[in-house]
């Protein structure tokens, strides 16, 4: 078993006014927001199948180079010419950018997610 390690800096503002204290900005995201990730939709494959590891391998980066490999995904439809599609967003903006592979994408295509120029 694999396990990654992932830490992100979350950046508060503190305010003392009238004796409440607030926090500002907590819980606001950074970077890539993966939506969605689906490998074989036009074979009928569910949606979303391979959003986890999309997550896994993308979540809070300003870009990244993704790799569509089926021995990781699986192969939701044998015997179907399988495209990938991502669908993500960009720290708390609220606009889906998406990517697509075209058919055969398990075998080694990639995919590249960008938030780089959102800054």
């Amino acid at each position: 078993m694999k396990l990654k390690a992932q830490w992100r800096l979350v950046r508060c503002s503190v305010a003392l006014a009238a004796g409440l204290l607030a926090l500002a900005g907590c819980g606001s995201k950074a970077g890539i927001q993966v939506v969605s990730a689906t490998y074989g939709a036009s074979c009928g494959a569910p949606a979303g199948n391979a959003t986890a590891d999309l997550k896994d391998k993308c979540e809070g980066q300003d870009a990244c180079d993704y790799k569509v490999d089926v021995t990781v995904i699986g192969d939701p439809k044998q015997g179907c010419r399988k495209e990938f599609e991502a669908k993500w967003t960009c720290g708390n903006d609220s606009e889906v950018h998406t990517a697509m592979v075209p058919a055969e994408a398990g075998f080694g295509k990639h995919v590249q997610l960008s938030c780089a120029a959102k800054k």
